[in-house]
């Protein structure tokens, strides 16, 4: 499937590649959903879809799971907003510094119950010493879930 949709033969699938791969799989999204499903493969943040993020994704999901409820759609816009808060730099990932504040915030919303160091290690998943918007996600939702809000 990625190299079908990698018609550049860059590496890579973009915004406009991953546009035709989700509607070829019957999927269409408007803006807000296209920018939450692009983000939600999109682990580094660099704009376009690697084959390993690719593979990662398709793994454990399927074209169907972008597809969210009004519900899902507002919960990953606050994601996104918080994530925004916190990416300080803007390159698409909250460092360790970044995450201090994000954890305090987490910490008073009652979401976390871990040291910030164990905490930032879990969130982590890929083990690449930055949080990404998709480990993010991941993470709330578990956590959401555990706590029992979703």
């Amino acid at each position: 499937i990625f190299e079908k949709y990698d018609r550049d033969n860059s590496g890579y699938i973009s915004t406009s590649e991953f546009i035709h791969m989700i509607e070829d799989h019957g999927l269409h999204l408007n803006a807000g959903e296209l920018e939450i499903a692009m983000l939600t493969l999109d682990y580094d943040g660099n704009g376009r879809i690697s084959y390993e993020e690719f593979l990662s994704w398709k793994k454990k999901s399927s074209f169907q799971d972008l597809r969210l409820d009004d519900v899902a759609i507002q919960r990953r816009k606050t994601f996104l907003d918080l994530f925004r808060k916190y990416d300080l730099d803007s390159n698409g990932s909250i460092s360790a510094d970044e995450f201090v504040g994000l954890y305090e915030d987490l910490k008073e919303a009652e979401v976390v119950s871990h040291d910030r160091t164990s905490t930032y290690e879990d969130m982590d998943s890929n083990s690449d010493g930055v949080i990404e918007y998709s480990e993010l996600v991941f993470w709330l939702e578990k956590e959401f879930v555990k706590l029992g809000y979703m």
